[in-house]
């Protein structure tokens, strides 16, 4: 059922212009077959785990029939390890201040 709707969708959406430039249509089955969006989350938050996850974040992306983010290709960091995409603590970032000589001239 899927293939004849798809194939006729093509010719009835799009100018030949259109699909010269690559234009296509998707009737995705999986989509219907698809559990709810919590259910969904759940398995994605397993899948990327730092520690047992076996998908990248871009595999997730493709899932759900996003497209890419070249920022986000990265599987998460190990453990202990902070995350690339993580704002930094000043305070942690910045090492001592040995400098006790302010009023002195360089």
């Amino acid at each position: 059922m899927a293939r004849p709707l798809g194939a006729g969708a093509k010719q009835q959406l799009f100018t030949a212009d259109e699909i010269m430039e690559g234009y296509y249509t998707r009737h995705n089955v999986n989509a219907l077959l698809r559990a709810d969006a919590t259910a969904r989350a759940k398995f994605y938050n397993s899948a990327l785990d730092k520690a047992k996850g076996w998908l990248a974040r871009n595999e997730v992306r493709a899932l759900e029939d996003r497209n890419p983010d070249d920022v986000q290709n990265e599987t998460a960091p190990p453990p202990g390890m902070p995350s690339p995409f993580s704002e930094p603590d000043d305070e942690d970032e910045l090492p001592p201040d040995d400098d006790d000589d302010e009023d002195a001239v360089a």
